[in-house]
């Protein structure tokens, strides 16, 4: 069964408290939870009690050595993982850590074999620290710092080495191809489809030629209908989560996002269950 939800933010509670019934799963951040002690693991642990969960995280930084410096933050991602009784991480293939400082937003990868290998490196330090599997998303690019290998090539490699799985972002996807950073086709033709337990999908916005995953606007038609595509090539696909965190008060947008996710995976469902019979 694919759960369909979306990102916990409590400017959306009036909005979607009247549709609980849309939202399978909420997507927490870890984030949020390791700078509060026990009181952190006291809510994540009711929160848990609530319903499913999904648990993102934007500070792992696989991409960069300082993850090294950091086993207290994998410490306290481990105690929230346990209290919220997830049984998957998330975070990105990016590096958002330099020299102990936290950076505005996420680098892309330099896809070389150095790079691999410390990425393989940082996934199984992680996923011994925090004691579940960890899934990496793909990022949206201002720019491509290039290498020997494409965006897919390199998530396969990793995927392979360090037996993580992968979160796909169809968004983000899109956006780096409006930024004319790669072929959506030509990646997911190469992306190792069967590693991909997640999928995010948000609204993006394009300013001064760029387009920015901005993630305050409704999931444009075309990332659903991507989504269409490619529920059929992805058999392990367990959440599919709208990102959120903009323009709040306009959270009926998000419960319309909602019903079409799930008009597209009853769709999908009904036809797999024509397939078996």
């Amino acid at each position: 069964m694919i759960e369909v939800g979306c990102t916990y933010r409590t400017g959306l509670l009036p909005h979607v408290f009247g549709h609980l019934d849309l939202i399978d799963v909420w997507e927490h951040t870890v984030d949020d939870f390791v700078a509060g002690a026990e009181e952190g693991l006291d809510a994540a642990r009711r929160f848990a009690d609530l319903g499913s969960v999904s648990i993102h995280s934007i500070g792992l930084s696989v991409g960069s050595a300082a993850l090294a410096a950091r086993p207290d933050h994998l410490r306290e991602c481990r105690d929230v993982v346990r209290a919220f009784g997830a049984d998957e991480i998330s975070d990105h293939f990016a590096y958002s850590w330099v020299d102990g400082r936290r950076l505005h937003d996420f680098a892309p990868l330099w896809r070389v074999e150095e790079q691999l290998d410390l990425v393989v490196e940082n996934v199984a330090r992680i996923q011994d620290a925090v004691g579940v599997p960890l899934a990496l998303e793909n990022v949206a690019c201002l720019f491509d710092p290039g290498g020997d290998m494409s965006m897919a090539e390199f998530a396969n490699e990793v995927v392979r080495r360090s037996g993580c799985r992968l979160l796909l972002d169809i968004s983000n996807l899109l956006i780096n191809e409006a930024n004319g950073l790669c072929a959506t086709s030509a990646e997911l033709d190469i992306l190792d489809l069967d590693a991909v337990t997640g999928v995010h999908l948000a609204g993006g916005e394009e300013a001064d030629g760029i387009t920015w995953d901005a993630h305050h606007s409704p999931v444009p038609q075309s990332d659903l209908d991507w989504l269409r595509t490619l529920l059929p090539r992805m058999p392990n696909c367990r959440t599919i989560i709208i990102e959120r965190d903009g323009r709040l008060q306009q959270g009926k947008e998000v419960v319309d996002d909602l019903r079409r996710v799930h008009a597209v995976v009853h769709e999908h469902e009904q036809r797999s269950a024509l397939t078996t019979i």
